[in-house]
This record gives C-alpha cells, structure tokens and sequence, in this order.
C-alpha cells in the first residue's frame, strides 16, 4: 500500500468517514499504535481537527495513512532577567527595580516562585517606562517579544502606544483546542496551589486562561473570557480579595466542565495529570531543556491515547537523579 496525496479537505473527510479505513505506517510517529494498526473511525474523528495529524490517501480504495509530526523540540524562552543590561540602557529607572527584584529572588525557599514573581514586578516597571518613552527603539527586545506579549495581555496596560504593539509584531495564532486543554489543565493545577500557600500562583494561573483564549476557537473564547473575568475579580490592588473563596470555586466549576468537553474521554483526571507535566517541563525548561522535551513528549502522548501509561516512576527518578548531580 502506497500513499498517493495527502487529504486537503479534512473536514469534509469527516462527513464521509463511514466505510473508509485508516491505519498507521513506520512515519506515523503514535506510540500507541504500532506501524500497520488500525485506527478507529472514533479515534479519527477527534484527530482530523488537530494540525498534528496528516492523513494520506493510498492506492487503495476508501484507504488512508495516518500520521502525526514528531513534537518539534521546545526551545528556551528567553526570559527577562536576561535584558539586564539592554533594558537599562532603554530605560534607565529600570535599573533599581532589577536590583530589589534580584535581592528577592536570590533569598531562600522556594527560588523560582519568588523569581517569577519578581518577573512579574519587572515587566509592570517595563511597560511603565514604555509608556513614558514611547519613541524608543525596542528593536533591541526582539527576543524578548514571546514573553513580553505574554505579559501584555496578562496585564491589560494602558501603557503603550498602537506603533509599539505592532512592533512586537502581534501575529494571531491558529484555533487548537489541544492548546487550550493544555493550558486550562496548567490553569487549573495553579489555582490548586494558590489554595496551598502560593496566592501568586494566581497571576501564572491568568496567564494560562489567558493563554487558552488566544488560541481557542471562536465558540469558546466567551466562556474562557468569562473565567479570566472572575479571576481579574479576585485580585484588589495586587491583593487576593476575601471574596475570592466563592470566585476561586466557581472559576475551578468553569475549568473543570470546559476540559471535560473538550474530550470526554480524556476526563477531568486526565486533564490534571496533563497540567501537572506541562507545568513540570515549564519548571525544568532553564535548567535542563532535553529533559523538559521528555516530559513535554509524554504529556503528548497522554493527550493522544488516554489509556496511556505514563512511566512516572522514571520521570521522578530521573528528576531526582538531575537534582542530586
């Protein structure tokens, strides 16, 4: 059996699935499903929407191939404590904030959290001076713009002029409702912690629904609006509000009935132990990116095939061994 073409119309395939094979080749990168399987009407139902996944038509008639593009490896986000020097030149006032964000971040327990935080408090300070100098030449913070426009839309600054924006070079991201999975699951682990001790976990947490927003089809981007909206409610002047019990509940209620429909099969626990190993590769990414790789690898192959079994017990001593060497 040889494939012919690759099918361009994928959602017009999906109207005629019934009678039609597929299966699986040496090139079609599913762990779960060994060269020659064959796959399910039921399982391609939910694969023909993703970008992932190619299918080929055959010589063979009513016959297809399905493939699925190797994970591209994820490469380390340039943060902002690497602009340091850059930054201050831009804007000089910049150079006290890095000092006290630094003498935060270098105390003990718990060094990353207090460096995100303190990232955060940076990039506040950055868009205040972006808008007191807006005709600076931010070409300088061209790697810095995937981070940068994150924190934009996290912050909703009033702060910079329409020419700086498309300088950053806003360019909209496709629909993906894996992406949006991902990121409500990391949301959704983050708001657990904010429960456990770490009320700023709530700000990464908006990042990610945030985050999930963009990438969302049109038809979801109102209820994830409304999610962010209580989140926006649960925080006065930077402060967690004491309102925020019932907010953080129903914000976790929203989360949980989004996730369960956007695969049913999946299921809420599934979708949990997808945000804990997104957000473990995103704590491991600095200090060992092929091992943020792995974990990312195994999150997708989760999402792939929820029977999966996931080989924790080699993440975790694999995490350990990296700690103690």
């Amino acid at each position: 059996m040889k494939t012919t073409k690759i099918v361009e119309d994928k959602q017009r395939l999906s109207q005629q699935l019934e009678g039609k094979k597929f299966f699986t080749d040496d090139q079609s990168n599913m762990s779960s499903f060994p060269s020659g399987t064959g796959v399910s009407t039921n399982i391609i139902e939910k694969v023909l929407p993703l970008f992932d996944f190619i299918i080929w038509e055959t010589d063979k008639k009513d016959t297809y191939i399905v493939r699925r593009n190797k994970a591209t490896p994820r490469q380390k986000v340039r943060e902002i404590w690497e602009f340091e020097e850059e930054l201050v030149k831009l804007y000089p006032t910049l150079a006290d904030n890095f000092a006290a964000a630094k003498k935060v971040a270098g105390k003990p327990r718990c060094p990353t959290c207090k460096k995100n935080k303190q990232k955060t408090i940076l990039y506040k300070a950055l868009l205040t001076a972006m808008r007191a100098t807006p005709d600076a030449d931010i070409s300088p913070l061209a790697e810095l713009q995937p981070e940068l426009k994150m924190y934009l839309t996290r912050l909703h600054p009033p702060a910079i002029t329409e020419s700086q924006k498309q300088k950053l070079d806003f360019t909209p991201r496709e629909a993906c409702e894996e992406c949006v999975g991902k990121h409500l699951a990391q949301a959704y682990v983050l708001l657990k912690e904010t429960q456990q001790g770490y009320p700023e976990h709530i700000e990464y947490a908006q990042m990610h629904v945030t985050e999930a927003i963009v990438v969302a089809p049109q038809n979801r981007q109102h209820k994830l609006g409304d999610i962010l909206k209580l989140m926006n409610d649960m925080i006065i002047d930077g402060v967690i509000s004491d309102r925020s019990i019932q907010h953080l509940k129903d914000v976790q209620n929203i989360i949980e009935s989004t996730l369960v429909t956007l695969n049913s099969e999946l299921g809420l626990d599934k979708w949990v132990a997808i945000g804990h190993l997104a957000e473990a590769a995103d704590e491991c990414l600095g200090a060992n990116p092929e091992f943020a790789n792995e974990i990312r690898e195994e999150r997708l192959k989760l999402m792939d095939d929820p029977d999966y079994e996931l080989p924790i017990v080699y993440l975790l001593n694999k995490a350990k061994s990296l700690n103690n060497g």
